[in-house]
């Protein structure tokens, strides 16, 4: 059984305890450790779990932003799109309306140039919505990046606590230890 100082001895002062004047120098050294230690405890707790909450709030708003990002993208990509196609079906038409001036029929090579603007013009109206997807998947990786970054800090802050209280502990006994208070008798 380990030994704590010797227990014969007590507190001075009032009451009808304890028949001697002070407390051995030990278990006084143990006891401010003890004080110190838990203090520390505590501190470093509470600081640490302000930093982790810290982490996992900033996490959570990058992970709105990117989420914001994302809407504004496709919006700008689906404006994007539709603009292109404005201006195919604008062109297409001003080329039927300058053959017509012309005196031109729209048959014939003057039809394939006119689907050819077409098809140039769905191909651009193609690459702009595939850019913009790629802008859309990109800022919701990212939004899913952030959540899993928040996660990871309050994992991490969980084993931060595990291992402040482990630290704690070992102080404990370390500081007990050389006090001598867990020399066996």
């Amino acid at each position: 059984m380990p030994y704590f100082g010797d227990q014969t001895k007590g507190f001075s002062g009032s009451g009808g305890g304890a028949s001697t004047s002070s407390i051995s120098p030990s278990v006084a050294l143990f006891g401010l450790d003890l004080l110190n230690t838990t203090f520390g405890f505590f501190t470093g707790r509470e600081n640490l779990r302000a930093r982790t909450e810290g982490l996992r709030m900033q996490a959570d708003l990058n992970a709105r932003i990117a989420e914001i990002n994302a809407k504004i993208a496709k919006e700008r990509r689906d404006f994007a799109v539709a603009r292109r196609k404005e201006r195919t079906k604008a062109a297409v038409s001003r080329g039927r309306a300058l053959f017509g001036k012309a005196g031109v029929a729209t048959e014939g090579t003057p039809q394939q140039v006119l689907e050819r603007i077409g098809v140039v013009g769905d191909l651009d109206a193609l690459a702009i919505k595939f850019g913009g997807d790629i802008d859309i998947q990109n800022e919701l990786i990212a939004a899913s990046s952030a959540r899993l970054s928040g996660r990871i800090a309050s994992t991490a802050g969980r084993i931060g606590q595990a291992a402040l209280q482990l630290k704690t502990v070992s102080s404990l006994i370390e500081s007990a230890s050389k006090t001598g208070l867990l020399e066996g008798k």
